[in-house]
């Protein structure tokens, strides 16, 4: 991996800061006293897991905590933003127990429904005042704004961690906001955006929500670095092929000199199984800058490649203007409707699916949106059902949905009483009706009547036979005929 120069280590000037970002992947460490780390490593894993109360955000593995200190450790942060923290108490936790107490933390434990917050560690006594901040505003999680004084010379700081385009009721709409909100935000000058962003910022390759930030005078350090696109990726995902992106992200104003900068990697995973071994599914992003500079001051550019990229494959197929990229956005929030009807597939099982099936698309799937239509909808299936499977507790029948919501957005063109139901004082009906069913019957119910797919395609997606299919959707109607006409009595 290529290391920061310790030449730039404020040898100009003392305004050179080393500074990073990193997702740390459900950075809980609840306890019930303060324990010194000696003590807190003699526990059981039991008694360790004991003291969270939660029943979905457990306390993080200590040997993950322990690679995370490290990394922090020996790469010197001076300010390090963290996303997936959960809670100022945890973060507080890690600095004492892993960190020594090197860092002041920083963390407003506001909107984010998973408990899951963006944070900073700064080193204290390094800055001559440090203001810190949560902006309002619509954002699903917390954002944090760091006002940093240094030698006479001060600079805004945005770490952020964005909403996924998916998650609890499709939040692509919220995405957008956030960025504009964030966009307004942000200055041309004296400025550092850090965090995950949940998408693709790479200038030519960026999402569509982006556009607005992506007009701001601002430099990702590793555009900034000279390194590839196709060399780019912050983020481990492991579908039914491996997807490394950038999703992580450390963006400059132009008065703000790039001296070094890179990705830290160590075990490039081959699979699902070593990925779940790593600290994080994300990666550190990393730089060392000179602030106050004026706007012709060079960057140093890079030597060699930060990392050896697991493929390299140049994205060909799936640019903006690619036929599978145009059938990607016409399918993928029908998609994400047709998965919501796999009641206990969670919003983030969603996001991996529909991540999965993308780059399923993109590496062998069909151009045409006739063939690619049914085909991504066997693909997503069968990665539900494999999801469902990988669930303790859970079977694939006769569960209630978890995202009401998004049943509001899959219309029903059944003909006689559904149309009658499907006004708006009676559409809540409906949506009762479709969680009543067993799996099956509302998975081919949504197919059918949300999506208008012809039964034999809809029995090639599932693997039924054609005359299961018929069946089946027939006694769908004759139910939804009998319980619509009991309501009314």
């Amino acid at each position: 991996m290529h290391a920061v120069s310790n030449e730039y280590r404020r040898n100009e000037t003392s305004r050179s800061l080393r500074i990073g970002t990193f997702n740390a992947e459900n950075l809980y460490l609840l306890l019930d006293k303060p324990y010194s780390r000696i003590e807190l490593e003699a526990l059981s894993e039991d008694e360790y897991q004991a003291m969270n109360p939660s029943i979905y955000n457990h306390n993080k593995e200590r040997a993950k905590l322990s690679d995370i200190a490290d990394v922090i450790l020996q790469e010197d942060f001076d300010l390090l933003g963290l996303c997936e923290i959960g809670g100022l108490e945890s973060l507080q936790n890690f600095n004492r127990i892993y960190l020594d107490g090197r860092y002041q933390c920083y963390l407003h434990e506001e909107n984010s429904r998973r408990g899951i917050f963006v944070g900073a560690l700064v080193k204290p006594g390094l800055f001559s005042r440090v203001d810190a901040r949560s902006e309002r505003g619509l954002f699903s999680r917390n954002l944090l704004r760091l006002t940093l004084t240094l030698d006479g010379y001060s600079v805004r700081v945005f770490v952020v961690h964005l909403k996924s385009p998916l998650g609890q009721n499709l939040g692509i709409e919220r995405r957008i906001e956030e960025v504009r909100q964030l966009a307004r935000l942000v200055s041309g000058r004296s400025c550092i955006v850090m965090g995950d962003f949940n998408g693709i910022l790479i200038r030519g390759q960026h999402q569509f929500e982006f556009e607005p930030f992506m007009h701001l005078p601002l430099r990702d350090v590793l555009e900034a670095m000279g390194v590839d696109t196709d060399k780019r990726y912050t983020h481990y995902h492991f579908g039914p092929a491996p997807n490394f992106a950038q999703l992580d992200y450390l963006f400059v104003s132009p008065d703000i000199r790039v001296l070094d900068g890179g990705v830290i990697e160590g075990q490039i995973p081959l699979n699902r199984n070593e990925r779940a071994h790593l600290m994080s599914d994300h990666l550190f992003l990393k730089a060392v800058i000179m602030l106050g500079n004026d706007t012709n001051s060079p960057t140093v550019p890079a030597q060699h490649p930060l990392y050896i990229p697991m493929s390299e494959t140049k994205d060909g197929g799936f640019g903006p203007n690619s036929p599978k990229r145009q059938v990607w956005e016409h399918m993928e929030s029908h998609l994400a409707v047709y998965l919501s009807s796999f009641s206990g597939l969670r919003p983030e099982d969603i996001e991996d699916i529909l991540q999965s099936a993308m780059v399923a698309l993109w590496r062998s799937g069909p151009e045409g949106l006739e063939d690619a239509k049914p085909w991504l909808y066997r693909v997503s299936r069968n990665a539900a059902i494999d999801a469902l499977r990988k669930q303790k507790g859970h079977g694939l029948s006769g569960m209630v949905p978890e995202r009401e919501g998004a049943l509001d957005t899959a219309r029903s063109t059944l003909a006689g009483p559904e149309e009658q139901a499907m006004s708006a004082e009676e559409w809540g009906f409906v949506r009762s009706f479709l969680a009543s069913l067993p799996q099956t019957e509302r998975e081919l119910a949504h197919l059918a009547f949300a999506e208008d797919l012809p039964y034999s395609r809809i029995a090639n997606i599932t693997g039924l036979a054609l005359g299961t299919v018929k069946w089946k959707l027939a006694s769908v109607k004759r139910k939804l005929a009998v319980s619509y006409q009991r309501s009314m009595a």
